[in-house]
């Protein structure tokens, strides 16, 4: 009887693991690698992470050079970011250590489509400005690259193959558990 019991469990597992691992993901997060350079010798270089379904920028690390125009910076906050037009996306982001007031500190604008691939962006316009006011909703162009963006996916687990592994690891300390007390 304890045989059959283990049989079916186990074709009950395996059953749904094929359900799970057909299913296909539901959210895509690409990694984008960036790097521009500005016409006034300044160099910007990092990464972010980009959620195809919401569709937010996160996880941005952009550190800058320096150069005629701004000295160097590091960009991590996020002050902005624009909805998904004709597959166009933009943001910008800001030094979090000039604040809170950022008025004429330097801020980063970032616009990218895609013709299909999102692995595969072209950079519409990037600008390295100098923010107008303190929350930095009103900002100047002051210099502008060209560069480039590369994508790499993401891979994110999904909570349902999670849980069944969880149910598989307790379904063999189970098993072992019973063994253990013949």
């Amino acid at each position: 009887m304890t045989s059959l019991r283990a049989i079916l469990f186990g074709a009950v597992l395996a059953v749904s693991w094929s359900a799970v691992s057909i299913t296909p993901a539901k959210a895509v997060v690409i990694e984008y690698d960036f790097n521009v350079t500005f016409s006034d010798g300044n160099v910007a270089t990092g990464s972010f992470l980009f959620d195809t379904v919401t569709p937010l920028v996160s996880n941005l690390l952009i550190t800058t050079t320096g150069g005629t125009n701004h000295p160097a910076r590091t960009f991590t906050q996020i002050i902005s970011q624009v909805s998904p037009v004709l597959n166009t996306w933009a943001f910008a982001a800001v030094d979090p250590s000039d604040g809170p007031d950022f008025t004429g500190d330097p801020v980063l604008n970032i616009r990218w489509f895609t013709n299909g691939d999102l692995f595969a962006p072209v950079i519409d316009f990037v600008t390295l400005g100098a923010c107008s006011n303190p929350e930095c909703t009103s900002r100047g162009s002051i210099v502008r690259g060209p560069g480039t963006l590369t994508g790499r996916e993401v891979v994110v687990p999904e909570p349902g193959t999670l849980a069944l592994f969880g149910l598989g690891l307790m379904g063999l300390a189970a098993a072992r558990r019973n063994t253990s007390f013949r």
